[in-house]
């Protein structure tokens, strides 16, 4: 390890400090020093609020839908699972034109 790389590590440290102490001042004396940046604003649009509630409503919904998939399963055990073979031709060739053109 170099000594001045150290040396220019502890200076740059100290400087954050001291521009920290700075700002700390001047707000507590209500003026800005000088290249000090000005307290900042966020406004949150109505678009965003809502997708934050629909966030949180959705944060206790499970992943995983357990009563979907046991109806699936119980299909399936029965044999009255059936997907048209037209569906699914056109599923595999969609997702290999998407990988084509991706």
């Amino acid at each position: 390890m170099k000594v001045s790389d150290s040396r220019d590590s502890l200076l740059q440290v100290i400087q954050q400090y001291q521009r920290g102490e700075a700002v700390k001042a001047a707000s507590e004396k209500g003026a800005q020093p000088p290249g000090a940046l000005r307290e900042e604003r966020v406004d949150i649009s109505e678009k965003a609020r809502e997708f934050s509630d629909i966030k949180a409503a959705l944060k206790d919904r499970p992943e995983v839908r357990e009563e979907k998939v046991q109806a699936l399963q119980d299909r399936i055990d029965q044999g009255r699972y059936r997907v048209p073979a037209e569906d699914l031709a056109r599923k595999i060739v969609g997702e290999n034109l998407l990988d084509l053109f991706a």
